[in-house]
């Protein structure tokens, strides 16, 4: 933060619209997405007994399940249905008449879900589906979202908290909450998704480039692939990425693994490139582009 005055402003504009985080489902039962959940037709519906667990754990769970009740989350169930007990709440709605599909059962009860759990086949792709229509105003425009991470960009300090105000504005009318914990606010520098962001562009995060640095040779087929894996991560930053990789990507597709000489020195001609601190930067497209093509 670069002055007082805006430390100010961007506690202000958080406390306004999160100085109550009260859980409960009154907002999200009024949202045009729901997270359906279809049978497979003639499968057998699980009813699987609940875990055996230490009074101290149980009491545990009575108190998580009585508090999910109170806030309006989970309700008493009849249901056929029945799984063990997975109690991280999230903030889509299940469909109605889909609430059985997620009974759970505990030493005291049958219980089923009125919002999405974690753990749910096809979940991360409802909330992403939530997340951008929320947000959809502001996205492309200072907004990049990306399951429940949100990143908001701005040319200035006044602006971000312009920006900042409208996304919390949006979040707090539909009832999402935000764990001021988690959150950083005005920085010029920022980790998101194993990449550094900043003013000057967007490089890897050191921690991946020390493992691509340290990967010792590849013994097998499985660490040839891991090896691959963590490099093809980092492609965007190295020109000619395919022909680098070229032999090492060769050693997978043979039925019998051999690491010859031109593989080890195609694996440390990438890890040259891949730790080299290469930067890219925003186009942009008001400056006169070149485009490189291979050779016929």
């Amino acid at each position: 933060l670069h002055s007082g005055s805006r430390k100010e402003q961007l506690v202000n504009v958080v406390h306004k619209h999160f100085a109550s985080q009260a859980h409960h489902t009154s907002a999200a039962r009024n949202r045009n997405i729901q997270h359906q959940i279809d049978l497979v037709l003639g499968a057998s519906l699980p009813n699987l007994p609940h875990y055996k667990m230490s009074p101290k754990e149980n009491l545990i769970l009575q108190e998580q399940v009585e508090d999910l009740l109170n806030k309006g989350l989970t309700r008493e169930s009849m249901s056929p249905f029945a799984v063990l007990a997975l109690l991280v709440p999230k903030k889509t709605v299940v469909g109605e008449c889909d609430e059985w599909k997620t009974a759970f059962k505990t030493k005291d009860g049958l219980y089923e879900w009125l919002v999405m759990p974690f753990g749910l086949s096809n979940a991360p792709s409802t909330f992403s589906r939530l997340m951008n229509q929320v947000l959809k105003p502001f996205i492309s425009s200072f907004v990049v979202v990306y399951f429940d991470d949100i990143l908001i960009y701005s040319k200035s300090e006044k602006e971000h908290l312009k920006h900042l105000r409208e996304v919390l504005i949006a979040l707090s009318q539909n009832k999402l909450y935000i764990n001021l914990k988690k959150c950083n606010f005005l920085t010029d520098k920022l980790l998101f998704w194993g990449f550094v962001i900043t003013f000057h562009g967007i490089r890897v995060d050191e921690d991946k480039v020390r493992a691509i640095r340290e990967w010792p040779k590849p013994q097998g087929i499985s660490e040839v692939r891991s090896f691959h894996g963590l490099a093809t991560f980092c492609r965007r930053f190295i020109r000619n990425f395919s022909t680098i990789m070229a032999l090492i990507t060769w050693c997978m597709k043979k039925g019998k693994f051999e690491w010859g000489k031109e593989a080890d020195e195609s694996c440390h001609t990438s890890k040259i490139c891949l730790c080299s601190g290469m930067v890219t930067m925003g186009c942009d497209f008001m400056v006169q582009q070149t485009r490189y093509r291979k050779r016929p």
